[in-house]
Order: C-alpha cells, then sequence, then structure tokens
C-alpha cells in the first residue's frame, strides 16, 4: 500500500476506500505500529487471520452469501459483508466457519466466518487476493416463538 491515505474519515488505498470506524485499522510496513481509530483495542490480526475454524465450503460467487451463511447458522451483519460481495472479482471464496451455539448457562456464542478469495492470474496461478474474518452478532428467531 504504497498511495494511502486518510481524508474526512475514509481510508483510501490505490484501489479501496473504507470507512473509518472502530472496525478498521492497518499496520505500518513492520506490522508494529497500528493506525486508524482506536486500533489498540484490536487483537494481534495475525491471531486472527490464522484461526482455524471447523466448518468449510467454498462458493465460486458471493453473491448470495448472507443467505448462504444463515443455512448455516452464521448471522453476519450486511454492513459488514456487502463490502466484501461488492469486490466479487475471484474465481473462487473458502468459507470457514464456526457457528452460532449456546454456550454455558445458555449464553449465546456467536458465529465466526473466515472468507479467503482466491484468483487465478493469466497463467492460471492461484492467488489469495484476500482474507476477511467477520464476527457474528447474536440471533434468535421470533418466528419460532408463532408456531
Amino acid at each position: 500500500m504504497k498511495d494511502c491515505f486518510f481524508e474526512n474519515g475514509y481510508f483510501y488505498t490505490d484501489n479501496v476506500k473504507f470507512n473509518i470506524d472502530t472496525s478498521y485499522y492497518v499496520e505500518d510496513e513492520n506490522g508494529k505500529n497500528k493506525i486508524g481509530a482506536k486500533a489498540d483495542c484490536y487483537p494481534d490480526i495475525n491471531t486472527i487471520i490464522n484461526k482455524q475454524l471447523p466448518y468449510h465450503f467454498t462458493l465460486e460467487n458471493i453473491n448470495n452469501l448472507q443467505w448462504e451463511l444463515t443455512q448455516k447458522n452464521c448471522f453476519i451483519a450486511d454492513v459488514h459483508l456487502n463490502p466484501v460481495i461488492a469486490y466479487n472479482d475471484c474465481s473462487l471464496f473458502d468459507i470457514y466457519y464456526e457457528p452460532q451455539k449456546r454456550g454455558k448457562n445458555d449464553f449465546i456464542e456467536t458465529a465466526t466466518v473466515k472468507i479467503v478469495a482466491q484468483k487465478s492470474d493469466d497463467n492460471g496461478v492461484v492467488y489469495t487476493q484476500f482474507i476477511a474474518v467477520f464476527m457474528g452478532t447474536v440471533f434468535e428467531s421470533k418466528a419460532k416463538e408463532e408456531i
């Protein structure tokens, strides 16, 4: 990211514009100094990116990713998924996940989803375009109460 800058609450790179809130930060070239809104509130990015999740499926297109994830009991807010879906310029998406579940004392543990987007170049070499990790939101259906 050679040409990156902040302006009017947005972080710009060569071809991406992110709204800066408490969800985003970047690291310097040495991976040490975090720059962004409340950057010190976040865990080490490598710990998050390298997290192993127990379930997996693949998609060639993620236009319906929200629906696919809800079928797996993973509830991720649209505001987080929509930017990834809008950047749908990859040929394969590996989706790793751990679904929402009930823990001790009936506590709901939210889902975690990791998307590894891959793209092949003109020579057919496949490389990782991006990795995105999302924490879910708690969802309990009210419709079930009506039955």
